[in-house]
């Protein structure tokens, strides 16, 4: 009987030693690899994270690219009266009004900018007139009106004087 509880004590002891020696160190390596797995899946967030923010970045420089080839047209251009006159002219029927005389002559050069000075006569209704003066503000071209002068030109309408300067580079 002694010899039974020995044996069992000795298989006990044999089984714990074997839980220890053998199990153990694989249940540290298992949990180790799963914190580096879990390491991994957060720097993997992150990174896409970034990915994602340098995607939308870029795509944000790509919109902002055309707009800058688009101004880089518009202001770079050598002087052209006929592009003006036909953009002055579209946007004058655009919003109604009549065009009677423009006249284009060379301006003066301001830093690296040269300007061009336009004198536009015309008539038409005031709110004609009012839809003119927004379409220049929102004109690719800049369009800097220096003096506008109204006159009445009969029965509801108007006679409008509009003095401005177009910049380009030199």
């Amino acid at each position: 009987m002694k010899s039974q509880g020995l044996f069992g004590a000795i298989l006990i002891a044999a089984a714990i030693f074997v839980f220890f020696a053998l199990v153990m160190p694989v249940y540290d390596e298992i949990k180790a690899a799963q914190q580096a797995v879990d390491e991994r899946q957060a720097m993997l967030i992150d990174l896409e994270s970034a990915l994602s923010k340098v995607k939308r970045l870029q795509g944000e420089m790509d919109g902002s690219s055309s707009d800058v080839e688009k101004a880089g047209n518009v202001i770079t251009g050598p002087k052209n009266s006929d592009e003006v006159l036909v953009a002055l002219e579209t946007m004058a029927s655009e919003s109604g009004v009549q065009i009677s005389n423009v006249k284009i002559s060379d301006g003066k050069k301001e830093g690296k900018f040269e300007t061009t000075n336009v004198q536009l006569d015309g008539g038409g209704a005031y709110s004609s007139v009012q839809l003119l003066l927004g379409k220049l503000e929102a004109n690719a071209r800049l369009f800097d009106v220096k003096r506008i002068s109204l006159n009445e030109g009969g029965a509801s309408s108007l006679r409008f004087n509009i003095e401005m300067s177009i910049y380009h580079l030199e």
